[in-house]
């Protein structure tokens, strides 16, 4: 809900999505991102009528942008309006990132165009060498690879607008890149990628254990200022936490947040995920200065 009004969730999309094992239902990055946001209030300007599935991706590989890209091309219809929302290059020391320091306004036009010719091609993988190459601070990368990784040859693709914060405030010293295209075509029905059933059924005993092991690793990390084992916790590891599966970890005190960083796609078993978020969270969460012992006691 925004102050132009209330806006329905495609909730029968959403439980589709759900089965697959890649797509989970994490509130938090909702909290911590604005991108689906900012969407909104020109899709209720120009759409009127419509439900919103909204989707926050993390940093995955190109096998997982792949694997994302065919679930939801398998799931959407002719009917369905797909958003990738991205800032482009993060230009100067704020972000940091200074790649050159002459002709700053040219050079960064003609960054944003080489990425921008890669998307015009639905060159999904060349898009993502080149952000790898060049460095290019284009925030929202992955859900531009995969929606590249969602379209067909022949689609066509309109630059609709391109600017700069520097051009609006004369000073480039610090600029964002906004640019906007149209993607346009034909659409079939394709292939509906059956989701594979996780066995992953956490017992209250799991969550008690998941629990213990991100208090604990925390606390090891300030007596021996290193990462623990698993093991060295006392930690029972059942067969469900041994599955591949993402986690937040979020920190508060006095009911206030205190550090929170976690995964959106499942890259290691859940009970490791617990553990290097939970040590993330409370020393290298940037907003915060690291987890003391006082904290702890």
């Amino acid at each position: 809900r925004n102050t132009l009004g209330q806006i329905p969730l495609d909730v029968e999309f959403i439980d589709k999505l759900l089965k697959y094992p890649l797509f989970q239902n994490v509130p938090q990055t909702h909290k911590l991102e604005h991108s689906v946001q900012i969407e909104l209030p020109l899709l209720q300007y120009s759409r009127k009528d419509f439900k919103l599935v909204p989707i926050v991706a993390g940093s995955c590989s190109f096998e997982t942008i792949s694997k994302a890209g065919a679930i939801l091309k398998g799931l959407i219809d002719k009917e369905t309006l797909v958003i990738a929302s991205s800032d482009f290059t993060h230009y100067g020391p704020s972000f940091p990132y200074v790649p050159f320091t002459e002709n700053i306004p040219e050079e960064i036009k003609k960054l944003d165009m080489g990425a921008y010719e890669y998307i015009a091609n639905l060159d999904c993988g060349g898009f993502l060498k080149y952000k790898q190459t060049t460095g290019a601070t284009i925030c929202g990368y992955i859900p531009i690879a995969i929606l590249l990784s969602m379209l067909e040859e022949g689609t066509q693709v309109e630059l609709i607008k391109y600017a700069t914060s520097g051009e609006l405030t004369g000073d480039f010293t610090n600029s964002v890149s906004y640019l906007s295209a149209a993607f346009s075509g034909t659409w079939q029905n394709y292939p509906l990628i059956e989701p594979q059933n996780s066995n992953l059924k956490l017992t209250e005993e799991d969550k008690k254990q998941l629990l213990t092991l991100a208090r604990e690793s925390i606390i090891y990390v300030l007596e021996k200022r290193r990462i623990p084992e698993a093991s060295e916790l006392g930690i029972t590891i059942s067969e469900a936490i041994r599955e591949p599966r993402a986690a937040f970890v979020t920190l508060k005190k006095n009911s206030q947040l205190r550090g929170c960083i976690g995964d959106i796609f499942p890259q290691r078993p859940l009970y490791k995920s617990a553990l290097y978020n939970a040590v993330n969270a409370g020393f290298r969460d940037r907003r915060f200065s690291p987890v003391t012992k006082a904290e702890c006691n």
